[in-house]
């Protein structure tokens, strides 16, 4: 499920059709450290959790931590932007055999003015701020540059 790659290009490369669908305007980085899930300690046995980040139709997803509610993901993604208007969306599922449950996410502007301090932000599972929505928390830095090799 994990995939990953090594960034070999400083910036993409500019296409004879990048005119008519676009050319990156912004890179972002995002790297997330860990996550807190809040549920009752007789649900951790066999719970398997993984996440996902995603943006523009692209996702890099985690590889699966199991029996832990603290789960360390230790995964980082770069994304070269067209729409700066379209946030990256970091989402934390658990998973079995039968199938995938979505567990919470954060919804990141990514926007080159947007602090680049490593955070602690809430994990929701809709736009709501109300208590029974609060999934956890997760830790995360997120760089965002409008120069293409900035980062």
């Amino acid at each position: 499920m994990y995939l990953s790659w090594e960034l070999v290009k400083d910036k993409p490369d500019l296409k004879c059709w990048s005119p008519i669908f676009g050319y990156p305007q912004a890179v972002s980085h995002i790297y997330v450290k860990g996550a807190e899930i809040y549920q009752h300690s007789d649900q951790m046995d066999g719970i398997e959790l993984y996440m996902t980040i995603s943006c523009e139709g692209q996702s890099v997803s985690s590889t699966i931590k199991k029996n832990t509610l603290n789960p360390d993901f230790e995964i980082s993604a770069v994304f070269y932007r067209k729409k700066l208007s379209k946030p990256i969306k970091v989402q934390v599922w658990s998973t079995n055999l039968e199938e995938d449950n979505f567990l919470g996410q954060v919804v990141l502007p990514g926007l080159p003015t947007d602090i680049s301090d490593p955070q602690q932000l809430q994990l929701k599972k809709n736009g709501l701020n109300m208590a029974g929505n609060m999934v956890g928390n997760i830790s995360l830095r997120i760089v965002t540059a409008n120069q293409l090799t900035a980062i």
